[in-house]
């Protein structure tokens, strides 16, 4: 079992994430493989690379108070949200049977997921609130054929006011 991972700001995050779905597309046949990108949004961004891309966005955090700690210290659960962008060029063809294709625009949002979902985190929460977990994928667009998907994950933190940390 691998060793959790320590995440103190949200560039942990994106660098773990992008080192993971690059090796995830390199195990990828050639044809089938993308690049990568860090998207500030997903309005205007157009696609480069001839096959697709993993992109990664910043969508927030959310805060909870942990039922476990009595005080008046601040302290909190924090799950930062990840999004993953699969932006994939795929045209079809009428009558082409499944198995031609090369991989499906919605296989790369699968694959983000099977890659990144359990990966453990460092923290004080229970163990069993220590892993990546995906939250949801969501078709966002199809234009011309590029299909935009949104894939976000649930990375779990624990938040202490300054004076503690």
């Amino acid at each position: 079992m691998a060793e959790p991972l320590v995440i103190n700001k949200s560039r942990d995050v994106f660098k773990i994430f992008e080192e993971k779905l690059k090796e995830a597309s390199l195990g990828l046949d050639q044809k089938d493989q993308v690049g990568f990108d860090i998207l500030p949004t997903l309005d205007g961004y157009v696609l480069n690379h001839s096959r697709g891309i993993f992109g990664l966005l910043f969508n927030g955090a959310q805060y909870s108070k942990d039922e476990r700690i009595k005080g008046s210290a601040v302290i909190m659960k924090d799950d930062l949200m990840i999004g993953v962008v699969s932006i994939i060029r795929f045209i079809g063809a009428a009558g082409t049977p499944i198995e031609k294709y090369p991989m499906l625009p919605m296989e790369y949002p699968e694959l983000a997921v099977d890659t990144l979902s359990g990966i453990e985190i460092e923290n004080k929460r229970p163990e069993y609130e220590r892993k990546i977990i995906p939250v949801r994928t969501e078709l966002v667009d199809e234009e011309r054929g590029v299909w935009k998907y949104l894939t976000t994950f649930s990375v779990p933190r624990d938040f202490y006011e300054t004076s503690l940390r």
